[in-house]
């Protein structure tokens, strides 16, 4: 039990000191530092920066996973459903370094193959049933293709990532946010216009 407490305490650290400052720039001299341990005892644990670095994005991921799942169970309908996926996103990865998915492509292939299986395999099926819910419902339009809408949505989530200048001048919900909406008005029907414009008043009332 100990150990796997340790586990979590480093992991818990690793994570806070990659989002904010990317993975290039944290080195385990500076996650044992943050603990109040010596790099030989954060060995024993982690053998390499590689395999914590694995360890801190299948959290992550988990994390995103489950909150996901719970945001399409308890949401009234789609639109709710979006909006409170954003708030999940801003919760786990605010701060996030614009150069993290740059980082893992590069240095951490293991990891990096994490995030391709959670895009390309949860995320997208998620997406999928989001858009016919809302279809179902009557809030998304029923002549879409499900397929490319769900494929471009995809990638508009990844879009920030691949481009820094997004993160380096605004907030990962504020690009989010927009990226969302930008993408559920175009899906919408006139029904569906009249929820999203009640779901952004009420979000802006929370910002205030």
């Amino acid at each position: 039990m100990k150990i796997v407490e340790n586990k979590n305490r480093i992991r818990e650290s690793a994570s806070k000191l990659i989002l904010q400052y990317g993975i290039i720039s944290v080195s385990m001299d500076d996650i044992a530092r943050l603990l109040g341990m010596s790099k030989k005892t954060l060995y024993t644990f982690y053998k390499s920066k590689d395999e914590l670095v694995l360890d801190v994005l299948e959290n992550l991921i988990d994390r995103n996973q489950e909150y996901c799942t719970l945001a399409s169970i308890s949401s009234k309908n789609a639109v709710e459903e979006l909006f409170q996926s954003l708030e999940i996103h801003d919760r786990i990865f605010q701060p996030l370094h614009p150069s993290l998915i740059f980082d893992l492509k590069k240095h951490h292939q293991n990891a990096y193959g994490c995030v391709e299986c959670f895009k390309n395999e949860f995320l997208i099926e998620k997406i999928e049933a989001n858009i016919l819910r809302g279809i179902e419902e009557g809030l998304y339009r029923p002549e879409i293709n499900v397929d490319i809408t769900a494929r471009l949505r995809l990638e508009s989530i990844f879009l920030p990532f691949s481009n820094e200048y997004f993160l380096r001048k605004y907030t990962i919900r504020e690009v989010q946010k927009e990226i969302m909406v930008h993408f559920l008005y175009g899906l919408a029907t006139d029904k569906g216009h009249k929820l999203i414009n009640k779901y952004l008043k009420k979000d802006k009332e929370i910002k205030k």
